[in-house]
């Protein structure tokens, strides 16, 4: 109990005056948690969870659960799933249900109980397990860190002592428990881990539970390092820019370095090795995503933009003074006479001669296959190749707004270039001028 109280306050894992849920079983591993908890004197409840999945065993835990919170004087929450039904419905493993019922359960607990977290009886055989699991099925350097002491609101009071150290308080303090016979099931990979492979590693080394904890909190401790140094790095690196984000390919050659630099938005270790294989490729326009943003090959550069719910934007102008253009343009239009402007050299501004222009305008997104003569030449242009000329990504060349009138005339490649059929000559009387406006 000792070693619990002093990883609990080294790791500052739970406040005095704050108030905590235990997930409680009725196994071994959560009637120390909440017998040692309830001895250092911390404001606990406990939470038991009925899933139905085996039978009278199930209403015994519950009806075990309830009996020894009640002679430690602590109030249980109970709850009782059908997580055959749930698994079924939802199309997920009896696990994953499971999971996803109990969690569920403990979120609203801490709501209407007002807690600071929940308290879970994962220990150091769990944390080998996870380690073992996630080796297996392929991890980088998070997943060799195991099981962190603490993670959102779950809080894991335990994982510094072992099965066997669990075991040894339980016999000591005469402690009884409900036994779970799925534990001995050879069906669950993490129980064919624990019977199967931590036995022979014990036969190489007996330590190795203990050597594989400071393992992962070594890593943890080095992963912290890396992520506040990479911050600093692509800090410096990278371009933030409307809507994307970009970094020149030579900054993240390495694998390791690429996805410290992409996993927030989401990639993966096995996209990340896909993007690094083909780092050194000429393969600009490439595209890869994640469920939340986009990642694409441009030159040397590596962009990324957050994938947005496309919008359709259409909006038709009929002599008005002002519009608004959906999330990032506004469009000044404003009339006036040839001898009361100044022509400005600025690209966010666009002079038209009204007599070359046709209402009603419309304002839309580029079109594939679109030209214009762009100002100051003869020859019209695919909008495209012009843009690709101005080192423009696909990105920015989807958001690219334009103004056509209604002949289908391009007006103005808004913020970059007018068209030479829109010229103000010596014929010239009445001028329009649109003024873009980035917000």
């Amino acid at each position: 109990m000792s070693k619990i109280a002093k990883y609990i306050e080294k790791g500052k894992l739970l406040k005095r005056d704050g108030k905590y849920i235990v997930a409680f079983s009725g196994g071994g591993d959560s009637m120390c948690l909440l017998a040692t908890l309830h001895e250092l004197g911390y404001d606990i409840e406990a939470a038991h969870c009925n899933f139905q999945l085996r039978g009278k065993d199930s209403d015994n835990d519950e009806m075990f659960c309830k009996s020894a919170c009640d002679k430690l004087g602590i109030k249980i929450h109970t709850t009782t799933f059908d997580t055959t039904d749930y698994a079924k419905k939802k199309k997920i493993s009896i696990e994953m249900a499971a999971r996803e019922l109990r969690y569920n359960f403990f979120d609203q607990l801490i709501i209407e109980r007002k807690a600071d977290g929940i308290c879970v009886g994962h220990h150091a055989n769990d944390n080998l397990e996870t380690v073992l699991l996630n080796m297996a099925r392929g991890t980088g350097l998070a997943g060799l860190q195991g099981i962190r002491p603490i993670r959102n609101k779950i809080i894991r009071p335990l994982l510094c002592v072992s099965r066997d150290e669990i075991e040894t308080f339980l016999k000591s303090e005469r402690i009884t428990y409900c036994n779970d016979f799925t534990n001995s099931s050879d069906e669950i990979a993490r129980n064919r881990i624990r019977l199967n492979v931590v036995p022979e590693l014990k036969k190489i080394n007996p330590a190795v539970i203990k050597n594989v904890s400071l393992m992962t909190k070594r890593l943890a401790d080095t992963q912290k390092l890396l992520v506040e140094w990479s911050e600093e790095y692509f800090a410096t690196h990278s371009k933030p820019q409307q809507a994307t984000i970009s970094i020149a390919k030579r900054y993240v050659e390495n694998e390791a370095l690429l996805f410290l630099f992409i996993e927030k938005y989401g990639f993966n270790a096995a996209q990340c090795e896909d993007i690094s294989s083909k780092m050194g490729d000429d393969i600009s326009g490439i595209i890869f995503r994640s469920t939340t943003h986009e990642l694409l090959f441009d030159r040397q550069d590596i962009v990324i933009r957050q994938i947005e719910e496309r919008k359709t934007i259409n909006i038709r102008v009929e002599k008005v003074e002002k519009c608004n253009i959906p999330d990032y343009y506004s469009i000044d239009m404003e009339r006036t006479t040839k001898t009361s402007f100044t022509i400005e050299a600025d690209r966010n501004v666009c002079f038209a001669d009204a007599k070359k222009v046709v209402f009603p305008l419309t304002i839309r997104n580029v079109e594939v296959g679109e030209r214009f003569i762009p100002f100051g030449m003869n020859n019209f242009r695919l909008i495209s190749d012009y843009m690709t000329d101005r080192r423009k990504n696909l990105f920015e060349k989807e958001r690219q707004l334009v103004i056509v009138d209604a002949l289908g005339k391009v007006l103005w490649l808004i913020g970059e270039r007018a068209d030479e059929r829109i010229r103000i000559d010596d014929n010239s009387d009445e001028i329009i001028i649109f003024r873009l406006c980035r917000s």
